[in-house]
């Protein structure tokens, strides 16, 4: 299974006033990165179905604006498994369960995101992988095998997915 983990896109710096950061909504630069990370994502891989995302505002918004462009019947999921703080280990139990699916994307934060990477594909080392915002890691994940078994793809910011895009 392919697993596509999504950093949500920009948002602005820290809470506003009287707002809380669950609520911090995706800038205008971050919708717009995620827009050219969603279709780079349409264009490699036309099997996603299910969109995991932290139940955070700006990793829903990310998560909305990802499915518009991979297609009819992809089903945006949220899950606690992805907020801030999460555990490896939980999520790829929730993941297991959906060993069906030929193709996944996660969206969640920083640096928990990089976190997971590390372990997927370094075998439980934390690492300190550059998530900017609207990044994305393709990592290649077998449920059944052991944490530091996956295979890293391809990592790329949303500045690389344009220009791939404008090609």
């Amino acid at each position: 299974m392919k697993l596509y983990i999504v950093r949500h896109g920009e948002a602005p710096k820290g809470a506003s006033a009287g707002s809380p950061d669950a609520t911090r909504p995706l800038t205008n630069r971050g919708e717009e990165d995620v827009a050219a990370m969603g279709k780079f994502l349409g264009r490699v891989d036309g099997r996603v179905r299910q969109i995991l995302a932290s139940p955070l505002a700006r990793a829903q918004k990310t998560g909305e604006i990802l499915a518009s462009f991979l297609g009819d019947g992809v089903q945006l999921k949220q899950t606690d498994n992805l907020a801030p703080g999460f555990r490896s280990r939980p999520l790829l139990d929730e993941i297991s369960g959906l060993s069906a699916e030929p193709s996944i994307v996660l969206v969640g934060h920083q640096p928990d995101l990089s976190i997971l990477l590390s372990s997927l594909i370094g075998g439980g080392t934390p690492g300190s992988i550059g998530f900017v915002p609207g990044a994305a890691a393709a990592v290649e994940y077998d449920p059944g095998s052991r944490v530091g078994k996956s295979t890293l793809l391809w990592f790329l910011s949303p500045e690389t997915a344009r220009r791939i895009d404008s090609q």
